[in-house]
Parts: C-alpha cells; structure tokens; sequence
C-alpha cells in the first residue's frame, strides 16, 4: 500500500505504509486524558493499562479516501495528527491531519479491536516536520489545529461515512 502527500511547495512524496501505529491517550494535559478515560469508562470502554498507549493497526488500513464504509452507525473517527516517516532523512519525516476511524460497539471489548475494525484515513496534504515550527510564519509551517488549513483537511477526512 503506498500514499502520496503534496507538499507546499508542490512537490510530492510517495511512501509504502509498512507500519501503523495509533497513539491513544496523548493528550496534551494527564488531567485532560484521566477525563476521557472516565468518559470512556462510563461508556464500558475499559481503561488503559498506561497512558499514552500505542495500538498497533495493520499497514492495510492507511488510505486516502473521501468515504469511509461503516458496517453500523456506532462508528465514529477523530481528527488528529499523523507523523509519516517517508524515508531516513529528517526530511522525511511528514507531518498531515489524520482520522482513525474507530467502531464504537466493539471498543468496549478491546480498543486495539475496535481500532482494527475500520481504516485510517490520511490527509493529501503534508509539511516537512524538520524545516517547519509552530512559531513560523512561513507557508510550509504546519497550521494550528485552529488553523483554517488542518480543520478543512480534518474536514475533508473525517465527516462522510456511509453505512449499509
């Protein structure tokens, strides 16, 4: 499976996905993350062993697509970030919005079954994550997550799921 990433400056990058991981419980703040996990938990989600946790996914599941197929509609996917590591370099290493789809009815059995159950959907576009900083002011800085370039790619990967 290969996916190919358009850089600002218009140039891309193609790379064969053979690993997948998804970080779970990463947030930014531990107080932030023990609430989610208790949300979770109230849902019969059990809870992490530790935090943050790494889920492994097979390579299979990473794809560009504009539509996610959902076999019921306790599906649901969060808009996140991905780190790609496209080759040796610390050129290449990429950094795009992200959308691991997650099926609901089954994360109360196992998270890493639940995460396993649907893909993770990659954005089309992507920044060099060594030539950019969240302070920069250039074009080829990764946005914010308030910035209006993360939220139409977030967007654009994550809101059309159809069921059947």
């Amino acid at each position: 499976m290969s996916l190919t990433f358009e850089l600002p400056d218009g140039k891309r990058v193609t790379t064969d996905v053979t690993t997948l991981l998804n970080a779970g419980y990463a947030g930014r703040r531990q107080d932030d993350v023990a609430k989610h996990v208790r949300e979770l938990a109230r849902l019969g989600v059990p809870a992490p062993a530790t935090t943050p946790s790494l889920y492994p996914v097979p390579p299979y599941l990473a794809m560009q697509t504009g539509e996610v197929f959902a076999h019921h509609d306790r599906t649901s996917g969060e808009g996140e970030w991905a780190i790609v590591v496209a080759g040796p370099a610390d050129d290449d290493i990429l950094l795009t919005a992200a959308c691991d789809h997650t099926d609901r009815a089954l994360e109360v059995h196992g998270i890493a079954w639940a995460k396993q159950a649907g893909p993770d959907v990659l954005g089309r576009r992507a920044w060099r994550l060594a030539t950019s900083s969240h302070t920069s002011t250039r074009s080829s800085s990764p946005p914010g997550r308030t910035d209006a370039r993360f939220s139409a790619e977030r967007s654009r990967i994550c809101c059309r799921r159809r069921t059947g």
